[in-house]
């Protein structure tokens, strides 16, 4: 059997490494994995790139590894749309089974991962919730009574991931609300004219008024670039400057 696994995180703030470690532990504990295998190997070896994992890794030689940073709430995830062709069209050659840590991994959104698990099942594509053993299509239930609770499981718990969300987002709704109405303000903090970088303010107070707009940017930027400060967009250039004119 081919294994395969998406790992996703929702912000560019999060690490893939709590789902990595969850899933190789459970993978040599199944035997997928041999028992002598080491995640931090992998870790350290493609630190700069995690992602690097799914080619150039002892791990990806037994799972194939598919790592996406989106929202769960959103059904047309690249990684994920391709990883479920991928699926498709393997098992039509020997069977394949799709490994998750967590039913969140795959969405946040009840309807939308009822019929991507669907979907699995539809293809004959086996899947494994690693946190839940009643979730794992790999068994053959002889019992109906128990494939009945495996797909009552799965359905509660894609509806509570979804509830659990939902609430999520209304308390910091609810929160945001409450902290405006004590006169909280949230956001980019207002820029003075005296926190503008002094590499703008030089080339500002020595243009002739002649110079195109992308000349004094590439001027900003080369001088930023030189004091090893980060460049600054067009937009930047142009609030930077109604700033200063403000100012003057």
């Amino acid at each position: 059997m081919k294994y395969y696994s998406y790992i996703r995180k929702s912000t560019s703030n999060q690490i893939f490494a709590r789902q990595l470690r969850q899933l190789t532990d459970f993978a040599k504990q199944d035997g997928i994995l041999p028992q002598d295998y080491k995640l931090d190997n992998d870790l350290d070896k493609n630190k700069n790139n995690i992602k690097g994992l799914k080619k150039d890794s002892e791990l990806g030689k037994y799972i194939t590894l598919v790592l996406e940073s989106r929202t769960g709430t959103d059904q047309s995830r690249p990684a994920l749309l391709r990883l479920l062709e991928t699926l498709k069209y393997e098992r039509t050659k020997e069977d394949v089974c799709l490994l998750l840590v967590e039913c969140t991994r795959l969405g946040r959104s009840y309807e939308g991962n009822m019929k991507l698990f669907q979907t699995l099942k539809d293809h004959d594509i086996k899947f494994v919730v690693t946190t839940m053993p009643i979730l794992d299509t790999r068994i053959k239930h002889n019992n109906p009574a128990t494939a009945l609770v495996s797909d009552i499981v799965l359905a509660v718990f894609n509806w509570l991931s979804e509830q659990e969300h939902t609430t999520t987002l209304e308390r910091c709704n609810a929160g945001r609300q409450q902290a405006k109405a004590r006169g909280v303000k949230f956001g980019r903090k207002n820029m003075t004219a005296d926190q503008l970088p002094e590499e703008f303010i030089k080339v500002i107070k020595s243009a002739t008024g002649s110079e195109t707009v992308t000349a004094l940017l590439d001027s900003v930027n080369g001088k930023l670039s030189r004091a090893g400060k980060q460049s600054i967009s067009r937009a930047t250039f142009y609030n930077y400057k109604k700033i200063y004119e403000d100012s003057l």
